[in-house]
């Protein structure tokens, strides 16, 4: 079983919500759709929203980051014919499959504790920054103790 250094060291998340990815051929269906209606110039709010949800599953980070715009414009301006607790499911996601822990934490503890998924995304979202936030911790001791050494040495080497 071959494992990914990051997958070794915990470094992002081992599966769960955040690793799920949708193909290019459901992406490209709602995307159609998406400027079908850009074309006709009626473009609707759930459109958009079906295709932000799909850019935010996507494997290219590029995507996601047209996803989360699209999501805030629509939580900025329209509503009204999206639920509001799955925007900010859809927001948490993407912020998440980024990297972006605490801003994916923000806004899934904005969405009501009914929203289907919220746990498990929350859970997996507080793993990753708590395993990014030790791995952080071990950088800056790594970093100190190399420092230390560093400097003892050259003391050493002064009273020579």
């Amino acid at each position: 079983m071959e494992d990914s250094i990051e997958t070794m060291l915990g470094v992002g998340p081992v599966g769960g919500i955040l690793e799920e990815t949708i193909s290019w051929q459901e992406l490209s269906q709602v995307e159609k759709q998406y400027h079908k209606e850009i074309g006709e110039g009626n473009l609707q709010t759930f459109t958009r929203f079906q295709y932000a949800q799909k850019l935010v599953k996507s494997q290219y980070q590029a995507d996601i980051l047209k996803g989360i715009k699209i999501l805030e414009d629509i939580l900025g301006k329209d509503t009204i014919e999206v639920e509001v607790d799955e925007v900010y499911h859809s927001l948490a996601l993407g912020y998440g499959r980024l990297g972006d822990y605490k801003n994916g934490l923000f806004y899934i503890r904005l969405s009501s504790n009914s929203c289907v998924g919220r746990e498990e995304l929350e859970n997996e979202l507080s793993s990753c920054l708590q395993r990014n936030g030790w791995i952080g911790v071990g950088i800056v001791a790594g970093a100190s103790i190399a420092t230390a050494l560093l400097i003892a040495l050259i003391v050493k080497k002064c009273k020579k």
